[in-house]
């Protein structure tokens, strides 16, 4: 196997870095050299986030690169933060259930879609779009799954404690390393990145949500009484789904605005 360059971007809190490292130490535990180095900004979180790595069958001299031959492209808003690694020659992987190709149709002549939200959503959660990300670039590494699934079991750790969240897992990345990459025939950007503030009308009463502070943590959900509030199809600025509000239903009680860590979401009387 010829030496890889690799890049993963997306916002701080999708899990980028996390999928970086599993992909680096499952490509040393097959046999081959690797290096990872992450990129972030000082806020992390909400933020674009970015590893490099490198694959390669002879030992890594310098683990920094200019141009990368995948790019693979988790977030709408962090496409700009890999625009200088980019050439003619890289391979670009995106979200296609998050974006339009137009967005990441840079100098590259290889584009392909994978609508990994789309799919964790539907099928497991949407938490789940970055192992799908990360099952398909695995594939096409030539990475054996099952070295991949126990890199990811064990870096995971306790955050697949419990039978279903591992099955779940394990599916979601079985599901990106079987799956058929988009060519041309990209799938339709429905879960795009909402931003600015989303009004939900009723009479007398009107809802707030601000997209932008919004983290899809679901308190509000949990702490609304009559059961008003649900997540949606629309995304975040964490690719997660954003809630939304049942207007005829809600009671105007303010425990959605009482309760959000963020201020993120109201209900008025009007």
């Amino acid at each position: 196997m010829k030496k890889t360059k690799i890049i993963i971007v997306g916002m701080g809190g999708q899990g980028v870095q996390t999928i970086a490292k599993i992909l680096a130490s499952a490509i040393i535990r097959s046999g081959l050299e690797a290096s990872y180095i992450p990129q972030f900004g000082v806020e992390q979180r909400g933020t674009p986030s970015m590893a490099l790595i490198i694959l390669s069958p002879r030992k890594i001299g310098y683990p920094l690169f200019d141009v990368a031959d995948w790019v693979l492209i988790l977030h709408p808003q962090a496409v700009a933060a890999s625009d200088c690694h980019i050439d003619q020659k890289t391979k670009i992987i995106f979200d296609s259930s998050l974006m339009s190709a137009n967005k990441v149709d840079k100098e590259s002549t290889e584009i392909f879609g994978l609508p990994a939200i789309r799919l964790a959503t539907e099928k497991f959660s949407f938490r789940a779009a970055n192992l799908i990300m990360l099952g398909k670039i695995s594939q096409l590494l030539n990475l054996p799954f099952e070295l991949i699934w126990r890199q990811t079991s064990g870096l995971l750790g306790e955050k697949l404690k419990g039978d279903v969240i591992r099955k779940e897992s394990r599916g979601a990345l079985l599901a990106g390393y079987e799956s058929s990459l988009e060519e041309k025939n990209f799938s339709k950007p429905s879960y795009q990145t909402q931003i600015g503030t989303i009004i939900f009308n009723g009479v007398g009463k009107q809802g707030f949500l601000l997209a932008e502070r919004c983290k899809s943590c679901g308190i509000c959900l949990v702490k609304c009484p009559v059961g008003a509030i649900k997540l949606g199809r629309h995304t975040g600025s964490f690719a997660a789904p954003l809630p939304e509000i049942d207007i005829d239903r809600c009671t105007v009680c303010d425990n959605c605005f009482l309760y959000c860590p963020d201020g993120a979401i109201k209900v008025e009387k009007i």
